[in-house]
């Protein structure tokens, strides 16, 4: 979160500094001075108050930069964005630092494109102090994306082969004798999505799984899953609501099926590359043949998450929480999970990624109710060119169960193959 106020530091500082050094008589008035000592003590609301009240009488660009800074401090992106760009137009000497500040408004709008040309023409102003700085942003962001063509559909499909160590997920002493608790694998993952513009936009996504296990068949599972998404968007936030159904198979028998709705919210954050992000979701759960009927019932589930994207580098902290309400009580759980990850562009092609993630069970059964379960997970990816993309990933699960027989460890190890489209 600090790397791009770090390098904005300097810069908003010294105009800062420049702007409450005024002329001794005008800086002892008040609201000016007033709002140079809220600045400082980093009341940005009073500061912008108290700026406002002095544009008035304002000649000069001091109190214009300094209210859009207020602005940029408050999160109010979309007003910063605006102050800074009328700034550069009114003011020539200051196009240079209002287009770099005007930059990094437009990346907490999420407008990466945008930011691009804003730093771009900061740089071409000459500037060496700004240039460096917006060669940096324009580092980060890489180039502009080339022009497609528009595509109805865009989606992906990813193949992929590897070995589960324990495809139970119990531990191997409780597995009847002939049952084997290590298998290869194969596993394909599809997605698809078409979006649809109007005055209520919407999005239809359909993704299919399927994973076959070589020596422990009674495992194998297919399932596929539709949504419909409507979107809704106000001032900074972003609303996306709509219903979800899922069906799932076993062993090559029918499973469970999932209906539902869910609602999430998002935004951007003050500081810039930073997103808040929240879900809602109700699901019931059916039984799609009657020896599973002990997992029917309903589930709900929240989620909130920290998420940023700063030119190569992802980083997200996701808190989880679930209780479902099913027939049995040995499947009717309350569950909290965290999960922090990150991901970084190494080279131009290469790319690793890590997460770590702890998970609390509370079960309704009346002998072993909690479950512990630590995973530790490592990606690296290899773009190979016209969409198409090379990975290996490494998972490491340990569960340590009150019940006994439900404590283990697992390693799956897989690599895969997909294409975007």
């Amino acid at each position: 979160m600090s790397s791009g106020l770090v390098r904005l530091a300097p810069s908003i500082v010294c105009i800062c500094v420049l702007a409450f050094v005024a002329p001794a008589s005008r800086a002892a008035e008040s609201p000016f001075a007033s709002a140079s000592e809220a600045f400082g003590r980093g009341d940005y609301r009073g500061a912008v108050a108290l700026f406002e009240a002095a544009r008035a009488g304002a000649d000069g660009p001091s109190v214009p930069y300094n209210i859009a800074v207020c602005r940029y401090k408050l999160g109010e992106f979309a007003t910063a964005e605006a102050e800074f760009a009328d700034l550069g137009r009114r003011f020539p000497a200051m196009r240079a630092i209002a287009e770099y500040n005007r930059g990094l408004a437009l990346l907490g709008l999420e407008r990466p494109d945008d930011a691009r040309a804003a730093f771009a023409t900061a740089r071409a102003e000459g500037d060496p102090k700004i240039v460096a700085l917006a060669d940096e942003r324009l580092q980060e962001l890489g180039p502009p994306p080339t022009a497609e063509p528009n595509r109805r559909w865009e989606g992906l499909f990813e193949l992929a082969a590897g070995d589960d160590d324990n495809v139970a997920l119990v531990d191997d002493l409780t597995l009847p004798a002939g049952q084997a608790a290590a298998s290869p694998f194969t596993e394909l993952l599809g997605y698809a999505a078409r979006s649809f513009a109007g005055r209520l936009p919407a999005t239809l996504d359909f993704s299919g799984y399927s994973v076959r296990y070589s020596d422990a068949s009674q495992f194998d599972q297919d399932s596929l899953r539709a949504s419909a998404s409507f979107e809704r968007e106000h001032d900074q936030w972003r609303f996306d609501f709509g219903p979800h159904y899922g069906r799932s198979t076993l062993g090559g028998d029918g499973f469970q099926s999932e209906l539902g709705a869910g609602v999430r919210i998002s935004r951007p954050l003050a500081a810039a590359g930073w997103r808040f992000v929240a879900n809602l979701l109700y699901t019931d759960i059916g039984a799609v043949e009657a020896r599973f009927a002990y997992l029917e019932g309903a589930k709900r589930q929240a989620r909130v998450a920290l998420v940023r994207r700063t030119g190569a580098k992802r980083f997200d902290a996701t808190l989880d929480f679930e209780d479902s309400d099913r027939a049995e009580a040995s499947v009717s759980a309350r569950r909290q999970r965290l999960v922090v990850g990150y991901r970084s562009d190494v080279t131009r092609d290469w790319s690793v990624g890590g997460a770590v993630s702890y998970r609390l069970s509370r079960y309704d059964r009346p002998a072993g109710p909690n479950e512990r379960l630590t995973e530790i997970g490592l990606n690296a990816q290899r773009a190979l060119g016209r969409d198409w993309s090379f990975a290996a990933d490494y998972r490491y699960s340990s569960n340590d169960a009150d019940l006994a027989g439900f404590s283990y460890d697992a390693n799956r190890i897989a690599v895969s193959i997909g294409k975007i489209f």
